[in-house]
């Protein structure tokens, strides 16, 4: 199942990029990997609330995703920390309507 069909089961939110795509490719490769990965759609979604949106959505799943197999706590530690900084950049740098937009996706 992909990642847009998982989440049309619980939400009407779907995603508009391949940054779950990115952040499973860059797990293969190791931690430095999404490390690399993160900063590289950060930079590209921060002045976009959408994309910053679902960044930070995206982040907040591929943890949870990871929190449920005992032997990859570590990648659901990554993501978690990842999720917060996102998480409050936007929280700090969106206001009015992307605020509102933000908070209620990631509601």
């Amino acid at each position: 199942m992909i990642y847009a069909d998982f989440l049309s089961q619980f939400t009407d939110w779907k995603p508009e990029t391949c940054y779950w795509q990115r952040f499973s490719i860059a797990e293969r490769y190791g931690e430095n990997e999404i490390n690399d990965t993160y900063k590289e759609l950060f930079e590209e979604s921060k002045n976009d609330y959408k994309l910053l949106t679902e960044l930070v959505m995206i982040l907040n799943h591929k943890s949870w995703e990871h929190c449920e197999n005992i032997k990859k706590t570590k990648l659901c530690d990554k993501y978690a920390d990842l999720f917060r900084t996102a998480y409050e950049y936007a929280c700090k740098h969106l206001e009015g309507d992307q605020l509102r937009y933000f908070l209620e996706v990631t509601d």
